[in-house]
């Protein structure tokens, strides 16, 4: 019975791993471990193999240390260990596990090279360096390319350490693959700078000189050849240097770089130096920009005065600089010149300065002058528009439509007007005034057929028309924004309101042409991922994306097998591309523009959470696009963009007891909580609507907790258009897009069984 039950468990585990729920698989077996006094070889394995899939290296070490089986799977088993002692920092046990790998026979020569690498990386980090360089050269004979990515891995290494000669050692190698060698350009020469011989340096970027075809590579080697001249007293081949290098890269950082050492050099003529303090500003280095103009005004007091443009600059970098008073005298005295278009520009600058101060009555006087004699500018519509949107979210509804109807009537087509002209119909809708409503929206799309609202206005218009019971003008709205947006949010909101199921005229395959010259480096970037050569790994996946730039058949193979790899944004945008290029849209573009990685994990966590997979995986698109490890600005990590500190709290109730920032990481314990935390969102919120459980999940809680009190929120739709962040309104839209394209891609076909 205890054999039976352990063969159960096994298939168990092994079920998991295979469709990637690497913590599930080792909490079944663990649970078996705890209430058993024999625990077999396969499940000592299995239990190593779930660990290690999701990150667990401290539990595969203390797993695997001192075990030994007899049985077949000895190899793999080591493997897993010696990974173990890497990821825990244990390098020289990793070491000697590799090193006792490397000397097992009839190993692949694929799977023998990977070895080789880590054990070169391996002996380097326990400082035996004539075992790294032998292994990498050994490499050689098996895969050049993952030898001179193993070389260059150490030589960074060794350059910070300012180990000069192991460098040089390794050269050769890292300069017998093309790519490698153009990731290194700068390598030697670094080194030798790292290394305190600028001597050697500089003769290093000489000798590279000529060979540096790429603007921003020559730019940085020129700054860094002039710098070197001045430290050996050289100040002409300096200014010679910089020069050529402003003349490569007369924008930019490095431009600014170059310009900045000019001006400190002796003689600078009058009209060099107001050119660098324009790229100074250009490049945001407003305090170096200034004294470049404070420069030229000692040089030619009278035409810095004389000088608008001049005087424009100087003021604005004074504001920029914590200098507000002194640019406040300088706008005052340039508001008085009559020219309407420098006085916009005067008066708009004048308020940005105002409020970096924080001054709002200053601010509110500008802002009325701008919208009394520029009402029609950018400036002045965005000035009525935000006074009109603060009112909108009041719920002042009266005041907000004046000035949308002020925005309206002045015709304005900028930005900010589109959105005014769409609150002001749905302050008609709300108010059940349907005949104004039909009006607004049709005003924008006559007086803007391919504006950038064109979307939403033909659908409100259409859903107005309906509520008037005028059907047949409807739908011939609807079936226009039905086929030209089909993928689109208002396009899904077409098929709904025609009472259709969403199912797109999309063709199927339009091109099936086998691509087999990209097998190989395919072969090449999966060794490099399984080396763990980052640095080798992104190289090859860019050199790939410009390899394919004019072939078709190519970039679609491509983006499909970077999906498959799990460099899914790179896949994507590599889709995006094509249909921007004019590639038509199929279902085949469909999928890699709207993919589904992870797949069987969705669904089995959807299954035992009692939710949509589809909903989640439109989420997760929404959210990370499928990418495991992405973190964002504000920290959110993975698949659903959990917070660390909403991980932790979530995990404490999953039982999660090894939980790290890491581990979020890993797909199916970010899938695993993301869903927790969504399902605890909707609990809260679900009887409202999804779009106000979006809203939670995107912008917290708190905030959907005052948006339910919305007027809108009774009407899913309307409440959507109403969510008061931009980012949040555009977040929901995408998901409710994302289920129906998901749902119309994959469960048309899978039917929710066959994942």
């Amino acid at each position: 019975m205890a054999a039976q039950d352990g063969r159960t468990i096994s298939g168990i585990a092994e079920r998991e791993i295979a469709i990637g729920r690497f913590w599930h698989a080792s909490q079944v077996l663990r649970d078996f471990q705890e209430s058993r006094s024999e625990f077999s070889p396969n499940m000592v394995l299995l239990l190593a193999e779930a660990d290690a899939g999701w990150a667990n290296w401290e539990g595969v070490v203390q797993g695997l240390e001192g075990y030994g089986p007899t049985i077949d799977a000895t190899f793999r088993l080591q493997i897993l260990l010696a990974r173990g002692y890497e990821e825990t920092g244990k390098w020289s046990l990793a070491y000697e596990e590799y090193a006792d790998l490397l000397e097992s026979a009839g190993r692949d020569k694929g799977e023998r090279g990977v070895l080789m690498s880590r054990a070169a990386r391996a002996a380097f980090r326990v400082g035996d360096v004539e075992a790294a360089v032998e292994i990498s050269g050994n490499i050689m004979s098996i895969d050049p390319v993952l030898a001179s990515w193993t070389a260059l891995e150490i030589a960074e290494t060794a350059s910070e350490e300012r180990d000069i000669d192991l460098v040089l050692r390794l050269l050769p190698l890292i300069w017998s693959d093309s790519l490698t060698a153009f990731h290194a350009w700068n390598l030697e020469a670094e080194s030798w700078l790292i290394f305190g011989d600028s001597a050697q340096a500089l003769e290093s970027y000489s000798r590279i000189r000529d060979q540096t075809r790429i603007a921003s590579r020559k730019g940085q080697l020129l700054n860094a050849v002039a710098e070197l001249r001045l430290m050996s007293s050289d100040s002409t081949g300096a200014k010679q240097a910089y020069l050529e290098s402003f003349e490569t890269n007369p924008v930019g950082s490095l431009g600014a770089e170059a310009v900045w050492a000019l001006l400190r050099m002796e003689p600078v003529d009058q009209e060099s130096i107001l050119l660098y303090a324009k790229v100074l500003e250009d490049s945001g280095e407003y305090h170096r920009a200034l004294i470049a103009y404070d420069q030229y005004g000692l040089l030619v007091p009278d035409s810095v005065g004389k000088s608008q443009e001049i005087q424009m600059s100087r003021a604005s970098l004074l504001w920029r600089t914590g200098k507000i008073e002194e640019s406040v005298v300088l706008f005052r005295k340039l508001v008085e010149i009559e020219d309407g278009d420098f006085e916009l520009e005067v008066l708009d600058q004048w308020r940005r300065a105002r409020r970096s101060q924080g001054n709002s009555s200053a601010v509110r006087t500008i802002e009325g002058w701008i919208t009394e004699r520029f009402p029609k500018s950018r400036q002045g519509t965005d000035i009525i528009a935000s006074k009109g949107h603060s009112a909108f979210s009041s719920n002042n509804y009266e005041v907000a439509k004046n000035y949308y109807l002020a925005i309206q009537d002045m015709g304005s087509s900028h930005a900010s007007a589109g959105l005014a002209r769409m609150r002001l119909g749905q302050i008609y809708l709300e108010e059940q005034d349907y005949l104004k409503a039909v009006d607004v929206f049709r005003m924008y799309l006559n007086q803007f057929p391919t504006g950038r609202r064109w979307e939403e206005a033909a659908y409100w218009l259409s859903r107005t028309l309906v509520d008037l019971e005028r059907n047949q003008e409807a739908f011939a709205i609807l079936q226009q924004l039905r086929k030209s947006s089909a993928l689109s949010y208002y396009g899904v909101l077409a098929f709904d309101l025609l009472g259709e199921p969403y199912h797109p005229e999309i063709p199927q395959e339009t091109y099936t042409t086998p691509v087999t010259w990209l097998r190989s480096p395919l072969m090449t970037l999966d060794k490099l991922r399984s080396a763990g050569l980052e640095l080798g790994t992104e190289a090859v996946v860019r050199d790939l994306i410009s390899t394919v730039e004019n072939s078709v058949e190519g970039s679609l193979v491509l983006a499909e097998s970077l999906i498959e790899r799990g460099f899914t944004i790179e896949g994507i945008n590599l889709g995006w591309k094509l249909l921007g290029d004019g590639v038509a849209m199929d279902r085949r573009l469909a999928s890699i523009l709207y993919p589904f990685p992870y797949k069987e994990i969705v669904y089995t966590e959807a299954l035992e959470y009692g939710t949509d997979p589809i909903l989640l995986a439109a989420v997760i698109r929404q959210e990370s696009a499928f990418t495991s490890a992405i973190r964002s600005p504000v920290g959110a990590i993975g698949l659903m963009q959990v917070m660390p500190a909403t991980g932790a709290e979530v995990a404490k109730g999953a039982g999660l007891v090894s939980f790290t920032e890491s581990s979020l990481e890993t797909p199916e314990i970010n899938l695993h909580l993301g869903t927790q935390y969504l399902l605890e969102m909707e609990d809260r919120y679900g009887e409202v609507g999804l779009p106000l459980v979006l809203s939670a999940y995107n912008a917290g809680p708190t905030r959907a907790r005052r948006w339910r009190s919305l007027l809108e929120s009774e009407d899913a739709l309307r409440f959507t258009e109403r969510i008061p962040f931009e980012e949040t309104r555009g977040y929901v839209k995408n998901v409710v897009r994302n289920i129906h394209i998901y749902k119309f891609l994959y469960e048309s076909i899978d039917s929710g069984v066959n994942r």
